[in-house]
């Protein structure tokens, strides 16, 4: 819906950035768009999607199951969050990277996986956009996560891809860029406990990247 300036408001929306392997071995789970679409055809991206009921639901489950009644072990939830918001945007991102990759977590893995999960970036859709989107990404251990059903065809050639290869590829887009970089970040244990999450937004085309403050 647009604001009373014309700006559509950014719509909640999450990712999973799903990591294996360490150094040059260190591989990551992503699709290409489809290359016949007109906006960045054959491009590289992560499963993502917004915030939808059923990750309402699915959380209720989740706690109810695995008693996870207190998310305090999530790490780098932005300030603008509250915990539950948190975990509803960590469902939604779980949910799509199944639907997306065909790929979903364990049972046994459940706990492990909160345990270690990190929000390591936000992005936000430029404000001359139609469709606009605030993201948050999440970064998960791939070797939790087992193939469980096909693809859901929205994305194509899904597979592990070596990270030195994607970030030389011509097809990756600066939010995706950006995202992955700190994703490795993280991954490599290169960053201070507990930051602020970096977050991307635009100005008039223009790329801005703000580690200061919370959007």
């Amino acid at each position: 819906m647009p604001s009373d300036n014309g700006t559509v408001s950014p719509k909640p929306a999450a990712s999973l950035v799903l990591l294996r392997g360490r150094d040059e071995q260190c591989e990551v789970m992503m699709g290409r768009r489809h290359p016949d679409l007109r906006f960045m055809p054959g491009y590289f991206v992560f499963p993502d999607g917004k915030l939808d009921q059923s990750d309402y639901d699915d959380l209720d489950l989740v706690v109810e199951t695995f008693h996870l009644h207190n998310f305090a072990p999530i790490k780098g939830v932005f300030n603008t969050l509250t915990s539950r918001l948190a975990a509803i945007h960590i469902m939604a991102a779980m949910r799509e990277c199944h639907e997306e990759t065909g790929f979903a977590l364990a049972i046994e893995d459940t706990i492990p996986f909160f345990e270690n999960l990190h929000c390591i970036a936000q992005a936000i859709t430029p404000k001359s956009s139609p469709i606009r989107f605030d993201t948050r990404f999440f970064l998960g251990e791939g070797d939790r996560f087992q193939p469980k059903a096909a693809p859901s065809g929205e994305l194509v050639d899904v597979d592990w891809y070596p990270v030195a290869n994607i970030l030389r590829s011509p097809h990756l887009a600066d939010v995706t860029e950006f995202v992955l970089k700190e994703a490795l970040r993280h991954w490599s244990g290169n960053h201070v406990a507990d930051a602020v999450v970096p977050a991307l937004t635009y100005d008039e085309g223009d790329v801005i990247i703000t580690r200061d403050e919370v959007i």
